[in-house]
């Protein structure tokens, strides 16, 4: 009786036991996004990306930066913190669940956030603040010096550790975009990308749309003509290497001609750079429309509404097939009065020349 007992409760206790395993098993799987990754075929982290801040950490309003820069105020970090979780969720995450890994490098002026920016970037491969030695001088100041610095860093430590970055992104501390910037879009490997700079044209109104206060045709902003959007740069590193590495120095012995665009600004140093390289310039996304500074992130109002295609359309996608703006046949609408007179999309400031 005991060995019936036994023999008849056997297939049950095995039954318990390989039920107990695969439980176990499924409770070890990663998450389905994850198994979906590992698939042949899938989106697996096989690209390397190298993510690298310059210059000084901006600021929450124009007349704040120029104070701080005036040092008639200390610098405060509220911009760059501000402006982090949309470079969390528009670029890294965005990309990463595309198959691409970052390394993230820095150099800022304002040396006093070295602590807090490594904790707020975290992890950062490498880094360096102030004042740095630079090909035998000492760079102080400058978006181009502080490119140059942070791009050495990142080339180092792509020599040092064997990596290959596929794409790099250099971007302000105070960059937003309000929505993804697909690295997997920035096609061509031999280019410099940077984003179309369109206004819209009020001498082209156009039926405005449901819930918004006008719409209107684009065109291409005049300082395209000798200026490019400084707000991020883009492309493998080679290209992006050949226009910054020596581009302060290249300015200052005139090898390098800055464009006229608000008196020779960032927009008009990299975009005499650019030329300089002779690395072809494409574009990708709008600039102050899919990307913006933080200081400016209330003119995003119209990517918090669902269906944000409502209030900004334009016809040829993100990849410029040449050199210039993709502006023609987009429509830009206003949501609400104030986005016309704070908002870049819609100034109409006067060609300077």
């Amino acid at each position: 009786m005991r060995h019936f007992e036994r023999t008849h409760y056997l297939p049950a206790l095995f039954l318990c036991l390989f039920i107990f395993t695969i439980s176990e098993f499924a409770l070890r799987l990663p998450p389905p996004h994850q198994i979906e990754a590992r698939r042949p075929g899938a989106a697996a982290t096989t690209k390397r990306a190298a993510l690298v801040y310059f210059g000084t950490v901006g600021a929450t309003s124009y007349d704040l930066k120029e104070v701080m820069l005036a040092q008639a105020q200390p610098w405060t970090l509220d911009a760059a913190v501000g402006a982090r979780p949309y470079i969390d969720k528009y670029v890294i995450a965005f990309n990463g669940v595309r198959g691409w890994a970052f390394d993230t490098f820095f150099h800022t002026w304002n040396a006093g956030f070295e602590g807090a920016l490594l904790s707020l970037l975290w992890p950062v491969a490498n880094h360096s603040v102030g004042a740095q030695p630079l090909r035998g001088n000492v760079a102080t100041t400058g978006l181009a010096y502080s490119a140059d610095l942070a791009l050495q860093l990142m080339a180092a430590h792509a020599a040092a550790a064997g990596v290959r970055y596929r794409r790099v992104l250099v971007l302000r501390f105070d960059s937003v975009f309000y929505r993804g910037l697909d690295l997997d879009g920035l096609k061509n490997d031999d280019a410099f990308y940077v984003a179309s700079w369109c206004k819209a044209d009020f001498g082209r109104p156009l039926p405005a749309r449901p819930g918004t206060e006008g719409c209107w045709a684009t065109a291409t902003y005049w300082a395209d003509e000798e200026g490019v959007p400084d707000f991020w740069f883009a492309g493998a590193p080679k290209p992006v290497l050949s226009v910054f590495e020596r581009m302060g120095e290249r300015m200052a012995s005139g090898a390098i001609k800055v464009g006229r665009t608000c008196n020779g600004c960032g927009h008009a140093q990299v975009w005499g750079a650019v030329r300089a390289s002779g690395a072809p310039l494409r574009r990708w996304g709008f600039h102050q429309i899919d990307n913006d500074l933080f200081r400016d992130s209330v003119c995003g109002t119209k990517w918090s509404v669902a269906d944000s295609r409502t209030w900004v359309n334009f016809s040829r996608g993100d990849a410029s097939p040449g050199a210039g703006s993709t502006c023609e046949g987009g429509y830009l609408c206003a949501v609400e009065p104030g986005e016309l007179q704070r908002c870049a999309g819609f100034k109409q400031d006067p060609k300077p020349w």
